[in-house]
């Protein structure tokens, strides 16, 4: 079968080691190495033109449907993830806290709603749909998970890395929007 992959940028450097998996199983493999911005970039003309039967999408989940058969391989990450007490401190009189990630940490989330709770903070995850798979997941073109609590909060915690998904949701809610930066291990405004 010829297959069509795709990586979002932070997993580049796997797309080789991806592919030799995949030729080991008979499939012929074109790697694209133009950007992917998300689950909704799929290069599916592109796979077209090539030939491709199938596009493996890794790291997003299931978003939008096309031509040509797409999987989608999510990536989650599988650490107990716990904010240091002195940064949760940053958080200052916010006492009603919305929870959201990106599809990478969502399995998070729970972990640190009970760690603010914990000293006496209410936290809020809201639900899953409307393309969003997962209760507190955000996408860069969807903020359902953000909206859904909104009334209920003072302020938002996202937790990942990056200004662009807490920015929608800033915009969205017209609520603070703090990042708990999983690459520094900090939060910041």
């Amino acid at each position: 079968m010829k297959i069509f992959l795709q990586v979002p940028e932070g997993l580049k450097s796997k797309a080789l080691s991806i592919a030799r998996e995949l030729e080991k199983a008979g499939n012929e493999v074109l790697i694209s190495c133009e950007p992917c911005y998300g689950a909704c970039d799929l290069r599916d003309s592109e796979a077209k033109r090539l030939g491709c039967e199938k596009i493996i999408h890794y790291g997003h989940s299931k978003f939008v449907d096309s031509e040509i058969p797409v999987e989608y391989v999510e990536i989650k990450s599988e650490e107990n993830l716990a904010i240091p007490e002195s940064e949760i401190k940053k958080l200052g009189g916010f006492n009603k806290i919305g929870l959201v990630s990106t599809l990478q940490f969502v399995n998070s989330l729970h972990n640190v709603k009970k760690q603010l709770e914990k000293i006496g903070k209410d936290a809020f995850i809201g639900g899953s749909g409307n393309k969003n798979l997962y209760p507190g997941q955000i996408l860069g073109c969807n903020t359902g998970a953000a909206k859904a609590v909104e009334t209920k909060v003072d302020c938002f915690l996202f937790i990942g890395s990056g200004k662009f998904h807490p920015i929608g949701v800033a915009l969205a809610t017209k609520k603070p929007v703090f990042v708990f930066d999983t690459e520094k291990n900090r939060i910041e405004k």
